[in-house]
């Protein structure tokens, strides 16, 4: 909720259009957090053992995805804004992780 209303709210002062703010919080949202839904989900996970089995694994397949994504992104030829995107992101998030592991050796 969080992290849609401030998307939502940035957009807003941005363009000013209710369904254009919608649309984007609605992408960054499930860009930053990823998109838990049932048509998200892979065909392994859909049948009933298959979520019994697999209920605590989408955080880490969207982790792993997102990961997957914006290196690719990275690597392949691009134009610049989004090479740099997916840089960002990419570097962002492993960096954070990789603090977060040394902080919790000390």
């Amino acid at each position: 909720e969080a992290m849609f209303m401030t998307s939502f709210r940035l957009n807003m002062e941005q363009h000013g259009d209710f369904t254009r703010a919608v649309s984007q919080a609605t992408y960054d949202t499930n860009e930053a957090l990823g998109d838990y839904g049932e048509s998200n989900r892979p065909a392994f996970m859909k049948n009933s053992v298959g979520k019994v089995l697999t209920q605590f694994m989408m955080y880490p397949l969207h982790v792993t995805m997102f990961l997957l994504k914006n290196f690719k992104e990275m690597v392949k030829p691009m134009n610049g804004r989004s090479r740099a995107e997916a840089s960002y992101k990419f570097f962002g998030l492993a960096l954070s992780w990789g603090c977060w592991v040394q902080h919790g050796k000390s």
